[in-house]
């Protein structure tokens, strides 16, 4: 099947995945959902709605996502208990939207991972092209084009400090700045290398477009990605391994010479991190919030959509302890590593997975599940394939 037929044939999982993946296009936003995750909902219905055949919604994901609803629930009434003024209901009917959209997703994908994984990988290629076109504009013709800002009217955070469009830029594509670019395209990297075990020629210009991205953040995800997925789990010799690393280090050579990348200022953002802005708004504040609460707030959180402390909350584990608490938020952590470990993902994924939840992804988003829940599919497909069973949803 060639490409352009193979787009055709799975124009709807594309379209899923794709605008289900644009999570820097935040207009019309009802909380953590952006309107083209409900171009995504609408299309996944539609596509559920053509089917000859009925689906189920699996029952431990259906169990899960109970607990999940009373996680948030419970999380809610800590806010209440501390006397918020300002609950941020958008939020909460936006969750609730995830949780359904997450339901219909695995339900639908829970027996089509060769759709899921086609939608997958056609969302990665688009994102990267999308990426070499507004890096490659800039770096040889010195056209800046702006992918985010005409459609959102917020431009996209590609130059500030000693980045400017006189001298050079840092790209994104279409996500507002290079650490999310760099975040979720190695999100989806991790679904898709984790059910190929192989690396193409293609997929090694992904994985170096996070390089040109020239985030701190993102070398440190793609160097435990590389380790991770490239040298553990691709299934093909030594000899190929040792070929591509070679690839590599020419690449990286040549854009070295050439001055694509600002290697400078990579190097002083990852050795000097604790100075970093990004490293403050992800990380490094989350310990002077948490010592402003009360001992009640330290242990449950000030309270899920709890819109009286604006702090940033710019990690999945600084949103976690400060709205959820030490308590309420590892009791999350530990059950996403149980849901995980339920489909016999090996533990070296779960770990990547724990090293991204650095980064900027949330569970009020449907981005978030839809990581989730495709790790969870295809870790159940290997493990159905070794036993030599069907699959029962």
């Amino acid at each position: 099947m060639g490409m352009f037929e193979e787009i055709w044939r799975y124009k709807k999982d594309i379209f899923i995945i794709f605008f289900g993946s644009l999570l820097s296009f935040y207009f019309v936003a009802l909380g953590g959902v952006r309107i083209f995750d409900f171009l995504s909902l609408f299309i996944l219905i539609y596509s559920i709605s053509i089917l000859k055949r009925k689906i189920m919604i699996n029952k431990k994901i259906f169990f899960y996502f109970l607990f999940f609803s009373f996680f948030i629930l419970t999380s809610v009434i800590v806010s209440l208990i501390n006397d918020v003024i300002n609950i941020h209901l958008p939020r909460l009917l936006g969750t609730i939207v995830t949780i359904f959209y997450s339901l219909l997703f695995c339900a639908y994908y829970f027996n089509r991972i060769e759709s899921l994984i086609i939608g997958i990988k056609y969302t990665i290629y688009f994102h990267t092209i999308f990426f070499y076109i507004q890096f490659v504009l800039f770096n040889v013709f010195k056209i800046y084009v702006d992918f985010i800002e005409p459609i959102t009217g917020n431009s996209s955070r590609n130059i500030g400090g000693r980045f400017n469009l006189d001298s050079s830029i840092r790209a994104s594509g279409l996500y507002s700045e290079p650490a999310s670019y760099s975040l979720f395209i190695l999100t989806l990297m991790s679904i898709y290398i984790y059910y190929k075990k192989s690396i193409s020629f293609f997929d090694l210009l992904v994985l170096i477009s996070v390089l040109f991205s020239m985030s701190a953040s993102g070398l440190v995800y793609l160097g435990v990605f590389v380790l991770v997925f490239f040298f553990y789990y691709s299934n093909k010799s030594i000899f190929f391994k040792l070929k591509i690393f070679i690839t590599t280090l020419f690449l990286i050579s040549f854009v070295y010479k050439v001055q694509f990348i600002d290697f400078e200022y990579v190097v002083d953002k990852v050795m000097n991190y604790e100075d970093s802005g990004s490293y403050q708004y992800r990380v490094g504040n989350t310990n002077d919030i948490l010592s402003k609460l009360s001992d009640f707030e330290v242990l449950f959180g000030i309270g899920y959509a709890n819109m009286d402390i604006m702090e940033n909350k710019g990690s999945t584990y600084s949103a976690l302890f400060i709205e959820q608490g030490y308590f309420l938020g590892s009791l999350f952590l530990v059950s996403i590593f149980l849901l995980l470990r339920l489909y016999k993902m090996d533990l070296i994924i779960i770990g990547f997975v724990f090293v991204l939840f650095f980064g900027t992804h949330a569970f009020a988003q449907i981005q978030f599940w839809l990581w989730i829940l495709s790790l969870l599919i295809v870790s159940k497909h290997f493990y159905y394939e070794r036993k030599n069973i069907s699959v029962v949803a």
